[in-house]
């Protein structure tokens, strides 16, 4: 059985040029993920940033169809290998900026990246041999 390219549970609604998406009956939790794209049905695909409830999303940037109140929409689901890789790219970036690995203005380092978790990372504290090898 092939796996669904998109959801459309219930309604949405968006104002012009807005980044919020309200939806109702939608549960997106575990169903939606940032970096699908919002708007397939309209013929936009508009990055998602954040799934903040089974009813809220939030745009990485603005909408740029036309405002729709409790309408049929579309999210165009990005398969799990593309959304590993834009993930391993973001890590990537952040560690070339030195986030992972330079102390912080106190002077400790910062926690240890250990993965990433549907897209949260999860850290661990570092160990005095590890702080060495990285200092």
């Amino acid at each position: 059985m092939a796996l669904p390219s998109y959801y459309n549970t219930g309604t949405a609604s968006i104002v012009a040029s807005g980044t919020i998406v309200t939806g109702a009956n939608t549960f997106w939790l575990g169903r939606v993920w940032p970096g699908d794209l919002f708007g397939s049905h309209l013929g936009f695909g508009v990055r998602i940033a954040s799934v903040d409830s089974d009813t809220k999303l939030t745009l990485s940037h603005a909408w740029p169809g036309p405002p729709q109140s409790g309408a049929a929409y579309e999210i165009q689901l990005v398969p799990d290998g593309v959304r590993a890789q834009e993930t391993t790219r973001l890590l990537l970036e952040k560690m070339q900026q030195g986030m992972f690995v330079n102390p912080d203005a106190t002077g400790s380092a910062p926690p240890l990246l250990m993965s990433i978790d549907r897209g949260t990372p999860v850290t661990r504290p570092r160990r005095p041999a590890m702080q060495a090898i990285l200092s």
